[in-house]
């Protein structure tokens, strides 16, 4: 069984008809009259359809999988070039990342033009939705315009998170990140290529996030965040 999303409502009894992208996507999987797929709502709610021979679908009931990750996880991910950043968004997408707030920090080398984000910011969600697909999420994680480094420890604060995990690699410490760090609502602050100077770790840490390493070894970001994202999410209540 695969799944899809609308952004139709949808009720059992309803006939669903596909646009170009999930036409594509269901020719692609090859998907045949008289299967049964899930689709997504705009409502976050889930359904079992039965596909028709022109690829429509009827809606049959409404699915109860329950497949929402162990946690709510906001990601704070430094920008990255272009097909590592959108790796990024994919794969954490896959791995029940709930949320994602691309960042610019000070070692930030991916810069974003104007002229060309519309473009960006699209592919970006297609990305976020082609995780959740594959995954079978319930619902697409949600990506917010990019905001500067304190921009973010603002939304850090103003959301008041349950915890916050900071990765540094330059914790001296060696403090990895521990089950009692694991709680309901998570923020996750990933860097950027060379880390995070010290002065961000020290604001990091002054505005309560918990600065934490992924071990000895020196990750690739993209590595490191999907690393720590899985160390998180992986892990039940």
């Amino acid at each position: 069984m695969i799944k899809i999303f609308t952004s139709r409502l949808l009720h059992p009894g309803a006939e669903y008809t596909p646009g170009p992208y999930n036409l594509h996507h269901l020719k692609v999987m090859r998907v045949m009259p008289g299967d049964e797929i899930l689709i997504g709502d705009s409502r976050e709610k889930e359904y079992v359809a039965r596909v028709k021979n022109n690829l429509s679908a009827e809606v049959i009931k409404e699915s109860l999988r329950g497949a929402a990750p162990s946690r709510s996880v906001t990601l704070f991910a430094a920008l990255l070039k272009k097909q590592k950043y959108e790796d990024l968004i994919f794969k954490c997408s896959q791995i029940g990342i709930s949320e994602i707030y691309p960042v610019i920090t000070s070692r930030t080398v991916k810069t974003l033009k104007k002229t060309s984000f519309d473009k960006i910011y699209d592919r970006w969600n297609k990305k976020a939705r082609h995780g959740a697909e594959l995954a079978m999420r319930e619902k697409i994680p949600s990506i917010n315009n990019p905001v500067e480094f304190s921009g973010a420890l603002e939304v850090y604060k103003k959301k008041r998170f349950d915890c916050g995990i900071f990765l540094y690699e330059e914790e001296k410490s060696e403090h990895y990140i521990r089950m009692s760090d694991l709680k309901n609502n998570m923020a996750l602050f990933a860097g950027p290529e060379g880390g995070f100077t010290p002065f961000e770790a020290g604001a990091a840490v002054e505005n309560g996030l918990l600065s934490r390493t992924l071990g000895k070894l020196v990750l690739d970001s993209e590595v490191a965040c999907i690393s720590a994202a899985a160390v998180i999410l992986c892990q039940g209540n």
